[in-house]
């Protein structure tokens, strides 16, 4: 099924940004809807077991498309997400629910043809069209500010904006996580390596020039972190991890604190004012959090996509950003407020579930496939760790969370199928 290697590509390129022809647009729903109803003839149409707690995260984000509050947006626009959403979502767990039933599989081998290479070539993409001068007028930002990273060795260009996507933070925070992943591979798998480390090279290039420091610097964390606690056989670790989601922005608060009197960081800050506020991020988590100590019965379910929003809170974030483009839509810049504005308490409860379910496949492979273990951990801090400054949950990010349901349902059905493999040589004992 090397296909859907293409069709994630086409998936990723994202046709209703980039193009008005209905066609283009059209492209990635008619692949999708096609290659599932393919599946479900060969798999003739068996029940799937899918986990209970993805299932229903995703379910509620797909209702929180279906109430987006963005506004001046078409209900076709509306209709084509949300479909498209859907149609993904069901792809992925045909897909694999056909692979692990016709042959043996390979974990790192299945990240790489249907991961770390699709997203590889649409990075090469967008480097390419960059280097050479195309514009898709897609972009949003009016001022981006110089890249940093670069001027610090002697190249001052301003922050790229690539012709493929909608955002720089955002592109740069799904590059860092295909980098983690990109890396993992190399140090786990043997195969396929020159291509691998040309698509790290390239990743790197692009975090260099969208002057992204956390999402270049946390993919290599993340991994030293999960050498550490493999290491040291820190197993009890697993079992904060659901909690992070809360626990880790106070936490980033007080280092902040502890951080704003040394100079150590300087060199990395664009001004001396970057460390303490966060880029402003600290106002605004604290107009969120006043917003969150009101309770009001719609916290409960939350508002719907874009709830920073229609709950009114953002208005008093958005001088911060005056040069963007209708800046009263720019989000919290973390993941647990976001799900909690757009889906409210009962989404955060699922969003934990859904954290504490991956951690439980860690868990139970934890010995008996550490390569994996390790890979799917280092993934889930690293979506953690992004996600403390970053809305990197919803349909915010573009790709974000395709990438995020690919790596975490190939995860579930890689899990499913070793367990089934290594109690089956038990019992043959």
């Amino acid at each position: 099924m090397k296909i859907y290697s293409l069709i994630f590509i086409i998936v990723l390129l994202s046709f209703r940004l980039i193009s008005d022809n209905f066609i283009f647009q059209s492209l990635s729903i008619i692949l999708l809807g096609s290659f599932n109803f393919y599946l479900l003839h060969k798999l003739k149409f068996k029940k799937i077991f899918i986990s209970p707690f993805l299932f229903t995260m995703s379910f509620i984000v797909l209702i929180g498309i279906f109430r987006t509050n963005k506004p001046q947006l078409s209900f076709g626009y509306t209709m084509y997400s949300g479909i498209e959403f859907m149609l993904f979502f069901l792809s992925l767990i045909l897909h694999y629910a056909w692979i692990f039933k016709n042959k043996k599989v390979l974990f790192f081998e299945l990240l790489f043809f249907y991961i770390i290479l699709p997203f590889g070539v649409y990075a090469f993409l967008n480097l390419a069209f960059w280097a050479s001068g195309i514009n898709l007028d897609i972009q949003q930002d009016l001022s981006i500010g110089k890249a940093l990273m670069l001027a610090n060795i002697g190249i001052n260009i301003d922050r790229v904006q690539f012709p493929l996507v909608s955002g720089i933070n955002s592109f740069a925070s799904v590059v860092g996580m295909v980098f983690f992943l990109s890396i993992t591979y190399v140090f786990y798998s043997s195969k396929n390596r020159i291509l691998v480390f040309s698509i790290i090279i390239c990743l790197i290039a692009i975090l260099f020039l969208l002057d992204s420091r956390a999402s270049l610097l946390f993919p290599v964390f993340v991994f030293a972190l999960v050498w550490i606690i493999r290491h040291f056989n820190f197993k009890k670790f697993l079992y904060a991890i659901p909690l992070m989601p809360i626990i880790l922005p106070l936490l980033f608060l007080f280092v902040l604190k502890l951080l704003e009197n040394y100079n150590i960081f300087n060199f990395m800050t664009r001004d001396t004012e970057e460390i303490t506020s966060v880029n402003g991020r600290l106002t605004v988590w604290l107009f969120s959090l006043i917003e969150i100590s009101n309770f009001k019965p719609i916290h409960l379910i939350g508002y719907g996509e874009y709830g920073h929003y229609i709950s009114g809170v953002s208005k008093f974030w958005s001088y911060l950003f005056g040069r963007w483009k209708n800046s009263e839509l720019i989000t919290p810049h973390n993941s647990t407020l976001i799900v909690f504005f757009d889906y409210g308490y009962i989404g955060l409860l699922f969003f934990m579930l859904m954290i504490r379910e991956i951690v439980q496949l860690i868990q139970k492979l934890w010995n008996d496939d550490d390569k994996f273990a390790n890979a799917l951990l280092g993934f889930i801090l690293y979506f953690i760790f992004i996600g403390i400054t970053e809305s990197f949950f919803g349909m915010y990010f573009q790709n974000a969370l395709f990438v995020f349901l690919s790596v975490v349902i190939l995860s579930i059905f890689y899990a499913k199928y070793r367990l089934f493999q290594i109690n089956t040589t038990k019992s043959d004992f």
